[in-house]
């Protein structure tokens, strides 16, 4: 669907970026979109790293997570200080850091994002809301956007991924809606 959309409406699109949540999906997109150079695909996180300032910082894995979490707490450390003392972060401290970035340095953001012609989401359903808010920032340097997701499908609610919000979303009187395409 998006391959077809791009080929149709934006075939003379030079800065297209396709969001989404999972390796797995970027890696087909990827595939799919080889021969464009116009298309780049990557997961939120991946995308967040691109812009993000603090590239020299670690990026922990649960089991690293809980570890540090049990040692802060045994030195009665707050877990986000020595975070930032070892230079290493969690997946939401990196999206935190992302959009704290993009809104106190909007020049800086707006060199390392640059001009977008249309941003792709794909698996909204997926994100949970701090996540969301980092897409919505990255929407505002583009011309175009397209949000596409499955409220049924929503699997990631151990993360606090929400459905309801692309159902708010289709639901918004702004959004203009493609057609959708039941698959049975």
């Amino acid at each position: 669907k998006i391959k077809s959309i791009i080929d149709r409406e934006f075939s003379e699109a030079s800065n297209i970026l396709v969001l989404s949540f999972t390796n797995a999906t970027i890696d087909g997109f990827n595939k799919s979109f080889k021969e464009y150079k116009n298309v780049r695909c990557h997961t939120l996180h991946q995308y967040a790293l691109i812009i993000n300032h603090l590239t020299q910082h670690q990026i922990l894995i649960d089991p690293e997570i809980k570890h540090l979490y049990k040692f802060a707490e045994r030195l009665s450390i707050d877990f986000y200080a020595l975070c930032q003392h070892l230079e290493c972060m969690t997946f939401d401290m990196m999206i935190e850091s992302s959009i704290d970035f993009i809104k106190s340095n909007p020049a800086y953001a707006e060199e390392k994002i640059g001009k977008i012609d249309l941003v792709v989401v794909d698996e909204f359903q997926d994100f949970n809301e701090l996540e969301r808010n980092l897409v919505f920032l990255i929407f505002k340097y583009a011309d175009q956007t397209i949000v596409l997701g499955d409220d049924d499908q929503s699997i990631y609610d151990f993360k606090n991924a929400d459905p309801e919000a692309l159902i708010e979303l289709y639901y918004n009187d702004s959004s203009e809606k493609i057609e959708h395409e039941h698959i049975c």
